[in-house]
């Protein structure tokens, strides 16, 4: 019963139109993987979510504002991790990297920002921090 189940549901995840298999091929693993693991097994992750830390907050906003990190009520610090997490993995690391160094690499912080945010986000920012 479990077997025709199964094969049932991968036919019609294959046979689902869309551009590429991808998906159909990722959701039929995972079905496999339910049904093969043992039933007290602990699922792993997927992939670590990058997230920008307390720290890298701080120093953003030290380095973008004029106002103190203390000043911000904490929705406000939220939507700018928020906003700076949007621009993807690749570009959190390389923000955190140059905040380090934020005296020599200023004009590279700004260049990232207007090269990986929308002229919204930074107008948001620039309301919340100026």
């Amino acid at each position: 019963m479990i077997v025709l189940t199964f094969i049932t549901t991968s036919t019609i995840m294959y046979l689902h139109p869309i551009k590429n298999n991808t998906l159909g091929q990722e959701k039929l693993f995972k079905s496999l993987n339910f049904l093969i693991s043992a039933p007290g097994e602990v699922f792993k992750k997927d992939e670590d979510i990058h997230t920008i830390d307390n720290e890298t907050l701080n120093h953003f906003i030290a380095f973008y504002s004029d106002k103190s990190v203390d000043s911000l009520e904490v929705f406000e610090k939220e939507e700018i991790r928020y906003i700076l997490e949007s621009m993807g993995k690749y570009n959190t690391r390389k923000l955190k990297k140059l905040l380090l160094d934020s005296e020599k690499e200023g004009e590279k912080v700004l260049k990232l920002l207007s090269e990986n945010l929308f002229d919204e986000q930074l107008l948001i920012l620039d309301e919340m921090l100026k």
